[in-house]
């Protein structure tokens, strides 16, 4: 097996708090969830406070906090924020 080392690209993200936040999150609830009090698995938040994505590989839900992240095709996905520095810094001007 060989290594490989993922090519530095730039890309550009937002955090994500709340509805409104980012034209491609929709709320949660509008996507047909069975119980909209329900807690996240995730974060422990409601689920009335959390969007819905869609991306290349299917719908993901947003918890609050979550990174959105603009791939190199125009599409968007969530990353989690715990996740995100690890992986991406700032870029200075």
């Amino acid at each position: 097996m060989a290594q490989y080392r993922k090519k530095p690209a730039i890309i550009d993200a937002s955090q994500w708090f709340k509805h409104g936040d980012h034209l491609s999150v929709r709320p949660r609830v509008e996507c047909f969830h069975p119980d909209p009090s329900a807690n996240c698995k995730h974060c422990g938040k409601a689920v009335s406070e959390h969007g819905f994505v869609d991306t290349l590989e299917g719908g993901h839900t947003v918890c609050p906090a979550d990174w959105i992240i603009e791939g190199t095709a125009g599409e968007f996905y969530p990353c989690k924020p715990d996740i995100f520095p690890d992986i991406y810094e700032k870029v200075e001007e």
